[in-house]
């Protein structure tokens, strides 16, 4: 093959690289992530709690909701716990994305006060903590369980659902 063959067959090759690049679909600019916790007790389902969070390709967003309780460390003396759910979620950026799906990695963490120990000190309270880090990848529109803990000092436990969805764009 002549060199003046090679390089029109490259030049002609790369006049087609703009017509696949624009048959591709368009990564969107935000993604509506909702998180659907459900929580069971003695194997029932007890209580459902959503939150949603807006995240952008290649960004990290964290989301806390709770309280924070006093816990009394000395006869006159008080410290904060905070109590609640912790959830932050990183969104892969756009190059990693592909067409119907989502990587993300979530972190999860639930802490709530179960009471103080029979017969013992009202100064220590029992806080339970249940927490997870997942690495998924969620397909688009579709609630997908990524994780499922139980605490084993009881029959209480969690699952945790994800939705993910393309945001709207703001008009």
């Amino acid at each position: 093959m002549t060199i003046k063959l090679k390089i029109l067959a490259c030049a002609a090759a790369l006049l087609f690289v703009p017509a696949i690049r624009a048959q591709q679909p368009a990564v969107p600019a935000a993604y509506q992530i909702q998180f659907i916790l459900h929580e069971h007790q003695t194997g029932k389902p007890d209580s459902t709690r959503t939150f949603a969070l807006t995240l952008q390709p290649g960004s990290k967003n964290e989301l806390k909701a709770g309280d924070q309780v006093p816990v009394k460390t000395s006869p006159d003396k008080y410290d904060y716990r905070n109590t609640g759910i912790e959830i932050d979620c990183r969104l892969a950026s756009s190059r990693d994305i592909h067409p119907g799906s989502l990587p993300l990695h979530v972190q999860i963490n639930i802490t709530s006060v179960v009471a103080s120990p029979s017969g013992g000190s009202t100064l220590l309270p029992i806080m339970r903590n249940a927490n997870a880090s997942i690495d998924t990848v969620v397909p688009l529109g579709q609630p997908t369980s990524v994780a499922k803990f139980s605490d084993l000092a009881n029959d209480a436990g969690y699952e945790l659902e994800i939705v993910a969805r393309a945001a709207p764009m703001p008009q």
